[in-house]
C-alpha cells in the first residue's frame, strides 16, 4: 500500500501516515480487530519509516510517538500518545471500525469518518 500524497506537504504526509499507523494499531492490539492486511500495515510502516528517516519529527502530528518508531511494531504506541491524542485515535478507530462492519454486512450507519 502506498499513499499519494501529491497536494500535502511533508509534515503532511508524515502525520497522515502517522495517524494510519495509530488507527490500525489501535484496531489490532487494542481493539482486538484487524482491518487492513498485515501486508498493508507494514508497506504503509515502511513507507512512514523512510519518509521520517532524516526529517524533524517534531514538525509533525505525532512525532513524540513515533520518535523509535522502526516499523517492526506498533504495540505500544497507543500508551505513549497525550490523552487528547488517545480520544482522538479511539474515535477514529471506533468510527472506522463501525464503517468497516457496515460494508462487511450490507448496513448502514450515520457514522462518517
Amino acid at each position: 500500500m502506498k499513499f499519494n500524497f501529491s497536494e500535502l506537504t511533508e509534515p503532511e504526509r508524515i502525520s497522515f501516515l502517522q495517524r494510519f499507523i495509530l488507527i490500525h494499531s489501535y484496531l489490532y492490539y487494542e481493539m482486538d480487530t484487524n482491518i487492513i492486511s498485515d501486508q498493508k500495515y507494514d508497506a504503509a510502516a515502511r513507507q512512514l519509516t523512510t519518509m521520517q528517516q532524516d526529517f524533524d519529527l517534531s514538525a509533525t502530528d505525532y512525532g513524540y510517538v513515533f520518535d523509535e518508531f522502526t516499523g517492526v511494531t506498533g504495540f505500544d504506541l497507543f500508551s505513549k500518545l497525550n490523552d487528547k491524542d488517545k480520544d482522538l485515535i479511539k474515535d477514529l478507530a471506533r468510527r472506522i471500525e463501525r464503517n468497516y462492519k457496515d460494508s462487511q454486512y450490507g448496513t448502514k450507519s450515520n457514522n462518517k469518518v
